[in-house]
């Protein structure tokens, strides 16, 4: 089973082509490497949430079994969010 759940969200103005990139790297490192796009500063927000049906499945966990969340928005030099992330643990 998955130890987690991963979604990142990046701005498509600022990594053209990001899905014909090789996706097997972290996140960061990828938008580092092709996009030029360094992470400078982040906000994270983490909570325990009750599992529903579907994470449970895919982490191999009872339904309701408690999972923490973390939200989290790199910025560049700029103050641009280059990547927005919410993960399931």
């Amino acid at each position: 089973a998955a130890v987690a759940i991963r979604t990142c969200f990046v701005p498509a103005a600022l990594a053209p082509d990001l899905l014909s990139a090789p996706l097997a790297e972290p996140t960061h490192l990828l938008l580092e490497r092709v996009f030029g796009l360094r992470a400078e500063e982040a906000q994270e927000r983490l909570e325990v949430i009750g599992a529903d049906a579907w994470r449970a499945g895919l982490l191999g966990v009872a339904e309701h079994a408690p999972l923490v969340l973390t939200d989290r928005v790199a910025y560049d030099a700029a103050g641009r969010a280059i990547e927005c992330a919410r993960t399931y643990y």
